[in-house]
């Protein structure tokens, strides 16, 4: 009965082992309901799939089963079918970004373009090159970028995308992975703290020193001077400074520049009392947690602002002088 009849009434197996008509109860097909993003695409499963531009920000069913994923409106009407990508790849039908479409994405992309401009020039250009490289699939990065604002400063995201553009590289992952950096001349120290002193905000400042993996402060030693009327170092300046260094010690790395011996530091910090005499009590134990497994690079040569043979022996208002042939030491610790 079965060699006669029944066989040749039998259908060949399937070639895909887990094929998409599965009953829903089965284990290998997943649904879920997912919202269309504003760059017209759904995550599933960590993959992206596009869907058609009138479902812009509605929500869809989603079904899929390790081999293809189908989009299905709220009555349960097919509307797009993909094979289904590895984790991170994007799908997308040309049908689902018409030409006529195309204006309404590129405005939708202006307004986190504008907040980007916000964060600095690199981070500007950085999005810009992001996404002629990446289309609309840079939609979601460009929203990655901007979240990193609330947790980075603004000089953070730029130095970042500015080392990510010398290299082309247009990932979220290479913006987040670096270290962070912050750079102050010791000019900007004592401005920051005599601001904040003024409003009783000195944690605020000092949270902003104490964070970065890399802080840099340059022209350490060097003498702050008023500049106009009614200006003042910091009564307490030293203590400030020495704070820093306290805190950050064998916890954070730290850099400081300065063309200045470590002998003349303690003449030109201020001490806990504020001594405008300039003890070097201050000095002295910042020196000592600083100095402390400690790299010291001493620089000689003539300034690379001379490096132009042209430019040798003139000042800036264009008078002829003698080069500054003055060793510049550097200070750097590296933990």
């Amino acid at each position: 009965m079965f060699e006669e009849a029944e066989r040749s009434a039998l259908l060949p197996l399937p070639v895909e082992r887990f094929p998409f008509g599965l009953p829903p109860w089965s284990p290998s097909l997943h649904e879920s309901r997912r919202t269309v993003h504003r760059d017209e695409h759904v995550e599933v499963a960590k993959a992206y799939y596009s869907a058609p531009p009138e479902y812009l920000g509605r929500e869809l069913w989603a079904r899929w089963d390790g081999h293809t994923v189908r989009l299905f409106n709220r009555r349960m009407e097919p509307i797009a079918f993909h094979v289904q990508q590895e984790p991170g790849r994007f799908s997308t039908q040309n049908e689902h970004i018409a030409s006529e479409k195309i204006s309404g994405v590129e405005r939708g992309i202006a307004w986190p373009l504008r907040r980007a401009a916000l964060l600095g020039p690199h981070s500007q250009r950085w999005a810009e090159a992001m996404l002629h490289d990446r289309g609309v699939e840079g939609a979601r990065v460009l929203d990655g970028l901007l979240s990193l604002a609330n947790r980075h400063e603004n000089q953070q995201i730029e130095a970042a995308c500015e080392l990510a553009q010398s290299h082309g590289a247009y990932r979220l992952r290479v913006i987040q992975s670096g270290f962070t950096v912050f750079y102050r001349s010791i000019f900007d120290v004592v401005r920051d703290f005599l601001h904040d002193e003024a409003l009783a905000g000195q944690d605020k400042v000092l949270a902003r020193y104490l964070k970065p993996d890399l802080l840099i402060i340059d022209d350490m030693g060097m003498k702050v001077k008023a500049t106009k009327a009614g200006a003042r170092r910091p009564k307490r300046s030293g203590e400030y400074l020495l704070e820093i260094i306290m805190r950050r010690y064998e916890v954070r790395s730290t850099r400081m520049t300065s063309n200045r011996p470590l002998e003349d530091w303690g003449k030109r910090v201020g001490d806990a009392e504020g001594d405008q005499g300039g003890s070097p009590k201050a000095a002295t134990a910042i020196l000592d947690r600083f100095l402390h497994q400690a790299s010291i690079i001493t620089i000689t040569g003539k300034s690379y602002r001379l490096r132009n043979p042209g430019h040798q022996g003139t000042t800036g208002n264009g008078n002829k002088g003698k080069a500054n042939k003055n060793k510049k030491p550097c200070q750097d610790e590296q933990k």
